[in-house]
């Protein structure tokens, strides 16, 4: 039963999309849904979880160490295109 509903969702979202005609609401429902996939995925491989306050600030001291070793020629950086691509 519930393979029926999935499947009624799934046929009245593409008769949804297919009607729009604004461009611009377009990108923005494909980079919804992008961002949604990520998610997913992240949930599918590993138990998501909130970031607590001592995880996010070892992150961002890792990012910044990585970005002043990369600035000293230490450690090879990323293009900013290939970064911005995966958002």
């Amino acid at each position: 039963m519930q393979t029926l509903t999935i499947e009624r969702q799934r046929h009245d979202i593409i008769r949804r999309v297919m009607n729009i005609d604004n461009a611009e609401l377009l990108k923005r429902f494909d980079n919804y849904i992008k961002r949604e996939e990520k998610r997913a995925a992240v949930r599918d491989d590993e138990e998501y979880h909130e970031l607590t306050k001592e995880e996010l600030i070892a992150g961002l001291e890792q990012a910044f160490k990585e970005a002043r070793l990369a600035r000293e020629g230490k450690l090879e950086g990323r293009p900013l295109e290939d970064v911005l691509n995966e958002l």
